[in-house]
């Protein structure tokens, strides 16, 4: 859907990338190509930080992976797992994993930054509350959180 919105976005441009359509069509298509991996970048260090993970590292990638497996799998609600991570509550489905968790603090002890560093970025990264609208559900993808089933507001 990004990639659509940012596409016809860019055709209201092309008048001023250059004179040539060809060329201002090309002048976008070079620049558009870059935007998934941008994304997909921008989204990670977004989790790391969720997960109070401050460097990049391969093994953060297959553990955020595996962690959004985990939700989808047991429908379980994207603020709430990220509190529950946040605060060490382990009565969350997926916060109770104990294979996924000791991966988790096994990547966050290799770290220079201390526990304390790590917490506070997740507490920064991790909202207490979210204002939910009534009508809204549980999406079935953890990474888009959210659909609206009502939109009578």
């Amino acid at each position: 859907m990004v990639g659509w919105n940012l596409a016809r976005f860019t055709e209201t441009l092309l008048p001023l990338l250059h004179e040539d359509q060809n060329q201002a069509i090309e002048i976008a298509q070079e620049e558009i190509s870059e935007f998934p991996k941008l994304c997909h970048a921008n989204w990670l260090a977004g989790m790391r930080s969720k997960l109070g993970i401050f460097n990049v590292e391969k093994e953060a990638e297959s553990l955020i992976e595996d962690l959004m497996k985990m939700m989808k799998k047991h429908s379980a609600d994207y603020t709430n797992t990220f509190r529950a991570l946040t605060f060490e509550k382990r009565e969350d489905t997926v916060a109770k994993n104990l294979i996924w968790n000791e991966r988790w603090k096994t990547r966050l002890s290799g770290q220079q930054e201390s526990k304390d560093d790590s917490q506070e970025l997740m507490r920064n990264s991790n909202p207490a509350l979210i204002p939910r609208i009534i009508g809204w559900k549980k999406h079935s993808n953890p990474r888009t959180h959210m659909e609206c089933d009502n939109q009578q507001f």
